[in-house]
């Protein structure tokens, strides 16, 4: 088995040699390139040695002969409109962007309302955006994510060629949702797709960004995925990100973060299927009257895993972060939750609070959760907890001598659980989305058990 990740290895170097020659090249990508290539053959793929892994078990990577995906990938396969319908949102004001193996596809996106024309979103490919905005190239792409100890974002940075790039201009206030469509084309073969997104919000923007990860085919998908979002002062942003894919589908991703002065982020992380998901949300509230907002909800069933690792920076005074991550585990599944705050030492008047709550439906089901503080200013509120057990047998009783039968008091309790979660979505498709998917799941009737907004 080991011959596999081996190979893969190889794979990797081989590509890294050949796309030395790649047009999306600049003085400081070339650097950025270096820098990470030394660090992944130093630190290599993470093991359960690491303490940010020692929960997580990559064994998958010696099983699984993945191949990486180029933009040859998407030439070799034909996808049409009606592959993807089903993951759209079909919401009014929706515009979708569509990525094949990490490569932005206008063709099939449907972006009907950018703005007006003097506030117009721009959307395109970061080879495009190479050469149109050179200077947002090189002041945000790759200055947040972490590649110094994240081999797998390091990864991503040696071997991206190409990705999505999304600016927000000065004063954009629309209704406009901007849904990311990252699909991954397993019809053929499995493969190692390696996704980057920079998304820029220049000042007192106000904007609606979901981004969700698909499969389509039967072969395993391993999406190693990069999102870097930037926010300049004034901006109220909501990012939702969706993981409902398929029992092959294996997705590493980082979302890091950065936010300025008087800044409002409001973020919902839905994980609900998916053979291995292990997501990593990084923020730094570089700036003062932040207010930050962090919520989560994930289902486990069958053997599968969910790791949910957050790191929240206050770096700067006077700034509100909440998060509330609840989980359901189920069979032999395996969930995640490692949330910290960090305090900098001048990051005086912050409030901070962090909760986890889970709930367990089977014996072999297991949860590791390790919310922490690390807090080197005095004049702060900070809190965080986390609580993980069975659902309560005194609530249950209550509920079956009123004559409704175990199944469904069980899933109105799980419905209770998770619906303070569903109901901070503020987008109403994707709230109604996410409840019918979590009904479905518990096989209850969404129309009596979910409430819609």
């Amino acid at each position: 088995m080991q011959d596999i990740q081996t190979e893969l290895l190889k794979n990797i170097d081989n590509y890294v040699k050949e796309k030395n020659v790649s047009d999306f090249i600049s003085k400081d990508i070339i650097e950025q390139k270096k820098k990470a290539f030394e660090t992944f053959k130093s630190i290599g793929f993470p093991n359960k040695k690491m303490e940010e892994w020692r929960f997580t078990d990559l064994e998958f990577l010696n099983e699984i002969p993945f191949n990486i995906a180029t933009d040859s990938s998407i030439n070799d396969n034909i996808i049409n409109k009606a592959n993807i319908e089903s993951f759209s949102l079909h919401d009014n004001f929706e515009n979708t962007i569509v990525t094949i193996n990490g490569y932005f596809i206008p063709e099939l996106s449907n972006i009907p309302n950018k703005g007006d024309n003097d506030k117009k979103v721009e959307i395109m490919s970061l080879k495009e955006a190479l050469l149109k905005h050179p200077d947002d190239i090189e002041n945000h792409f790759g200055k947040y994510v972490n590649i110094k100890n994240d081999s797998f974002s390091a990864l991503n940075t040696v071997i991206v060629d190409d990705g999505l790039f999304i600016k927000f201009p000065k004063d954009y206030k629309s209704k406009t949702v901007f849904h990311i469509l990252h699909i991954i084309d397993v019809r053929k073969t499995a493969l190692m797709c390696n996704n980057r997104t920079l998304i820029i919000a220049k000042e007192n923007t106000s904007c609606k960004i979901i981004e969700s990860i698909h499969n389509l085919g039967d072969y395993s998908g391993l999406s190693n995925s990069v999102t870097e979002l930037t926010s300049d002062e004034n901006s109220d942003i909501e990012y939702y990100k969706l993981q409902n894919d398929t029992a092959s589908s294996y997705y590493i991703g980082a979302t890091d973060v950065n936010l300025k002065n008087n800044c409002n982020f409001h973020s919902i992380n839905i994980s609900l299927d998916g053979k291995f998901v292990k997501n990593n949300l990084n923020v730094n509230l570089d700036g003062e009257n932040i207010n930050a907002n962090f919520h989560g909800f994930f289902f486990a069933t069958k053997d599968n895993l969910i790791d949910n690792h957050t790191f929240v920076n206050h770096s700067k005074p006077n700034s509100f972060s909440e998060e509330v991550y609840k989980g359901i585990i189920d069979g032999k599944s395996t969930a995640v939750f490692n949330g910290k705050i960090y305090v900098a030492p001048d990051a005086q008047k912050t409030n901070a609070y962090q909760s986890n709550k889970n709930i367990l439906l089977s014996e072999d089901a297991t949860m590791h959760s390790m919310p922490q503080l690390e807090i080197w200013a005095d004049d702060v509120k900070c809190s965080h907890g986390s609580t993980t057990g069975y659902i309560d047998d005194e609530f249950l009783f209550y509920l079956k001598s009123r004559g409704i039968s175990e199944r469904i008091a069980r899933a109105m309790l799980l419905n209770a659980f998770a619906s303070d979660i569903f109901n901070k979505i503020k987008i109403s498709s994707l709230c109604d989305k996410v409840k019918s998917l979590t009904a479905k799941r518990l096989n209850i009737d969404e129309n009596i058990y979910f409430c819609k907004l």
